[in-house]
């Protein structure tokens, strides 16, 4: 279904629970230290899958942290947004136009 919601330039990926293969990268684990176990699998698997889209826009793997307002930090020339919710897990990311330098 999220696949008829989004432009065809959108990169996506879901899960309707957590995936056993997920694993925070060492950069994120601060994210999940003090969190509920529930909560260390919904955070976890999303970013699993967010990395998954990114290698669909060809890009290599990275940490996703949190900005100071709790959005994922996406890499540059990347724009995105997570879900996390008992049941469903998603991300969708598209690239954005080279920045101009100053």
């Amino acid at each position: 279904m999220i696949e008829d919601l989004l432009p065809a330039d959108v990169r996506w990926a879901e899960a309707f629970g957590d995936l056993a293969e997920a694993a925070p990268l060492p950069e994120e684990e601060v994210l999940v230290a003090h969190v509920v176990p529930h909560r260390r699998r919904e955070c976890t698997t999303v970013r699993h899958l967010a990395r998954q889209a990114l290698a669909d826009l060809g890009r290599s793997p990275v940490p996703l942290p949190r900005g100071e307002q709790g959005a994922p930090l996406w890499p540059d020339g990347v724009v995105g947004s997570m879900t996390h919710c008992p049941g469903y897990r998603a991300t969708a990311e598209s690239a954005t136009a080279p920045r101009s330098p100053a």
